[in-house]
């Protein structure tokens, strides 16, 4: 099982590149950069070779999004037609991430047919306008995964152990769980913090913060200096944002949430993809400076 999972794994940063070069179809992304995170990722490439569910739910929902991005940019069905299948097998593996791509599409399908229809361009900050009625649609198909108890159960029962973060912010109702949405988001993405490191292990998991702070300013520079299709942007954003977010309001323990946060790391990485590329361009005239 470990060879399999560590094969799977190797293959990841194909539909990762892939899906880079969609979402910057005009700009140049550094792909080497991409592949050595997608693999080298701290933390993360031990828990893909691991015996466990990780690899193929990764390979599943990178494979099902490259394919939905290829029917949008290629206009061709039979894409979309091969992803269904795939969908239904990441449904039985990892139901929530079906269930947050499926939402995503939706979204997607909307903003695409709008590019068309509206006589201006579409641009990344007008996508919030389409985020809300896509936001409210991935909220009512998570309140069909929890109850409020069930939902207050699941938190609670997490957060316990040494790795617990937020003990205190329980659900008494469905506004409580839309008010700590955002900082349940921030911690499950960037937890551990330093002053709640206490052991070797929450040691381990603070490394890929300087990483991921970087990453996400690095994706920010991306979005706001590069050309973006917005149809691929709507997708893989309403999946970071949806996922980070659905996961956040569950988790409570930053032991778990290294293993569930690996696909959203790595979208980061396709985020970031341009700034790594002018990023080394920068590096190398600085070299060619210093040797004059």
């Amino acid at each position: 099982m470990v060879v399999v999972n560590s094969f799977l794994a190797v293959l990841l940063p194909i539909p990762a590149v892939s899906l880079a070069r969609s979402l910057y179809p005009s700009a140049k992304s550094w792909e080497g950069a991409i592949v050595a995170l997608v693999l080298f990722f701290p933390v993360s490439f031990l828990f893909l070779t691991l015996p466990m569910r990780m690899s193929i739910s990764m390979i599943l929902a990178f494979s099902v999004l490259a394919l939905i991005v290829r029917s949008f940019v290629e206009y061709e069905l039979w894409p979309t037609a091969l992803a269904f299948p795939m969908i239904g097998i990441l449904t039985l593996i990892r139901p929530e991430l079906g269930l947050i791509i499926t939402v995503a599409s939706v979204g997607a399908v909307v903003v695409h047919i709008a590019d068309y229809v509206i006589e201006r361009d579409i641009t990344i900050p007008m996508l919030s306008v389409f985020a809300v009625p896509v936001g409210a649609l991935g909220f009512a198909g998570f309140t069909r995964f929890f109850s409020l108890k069930t939902l207050e159960e699941e938190r609670d029962w997490r957060a316990q152990g040494g790795a617990a973060y937020l003990q205190d912010m329980s659900y008494e109702s469905w506004t409580d769980v839309l008010l700590s949405a955002p900082l349940r988001g921030i911690y499950f993405q960037f937890a551990p913090f330093p002053w709640q490191v206490e052991s070797t292990f929450h040691l381990l998991g603070l490394s890929s913060l300087p990483i991921l702070l970087v990453l996400s300013a690095l994706a920010l520079y991306s979005f706001v200096r590069k050309e973006t299709d917005v149809t691929v942007a709507m997708l893989l954003l309403t999946v970071y944002f949806g996922g980070i977010v659905g996961y956040g309001l569950v988790n409570s323990n930053f032991g778990t949430n290294v293993r569930h946060r690996i696909i959203f790391n790595f979208l980061l990485v396709i985020f970031a993809g341009p700034a790594f590329y002018d990023s080394k361009q920068l590096l190398a005239r600085k070299y060619e400076s210093w040797r004059e």
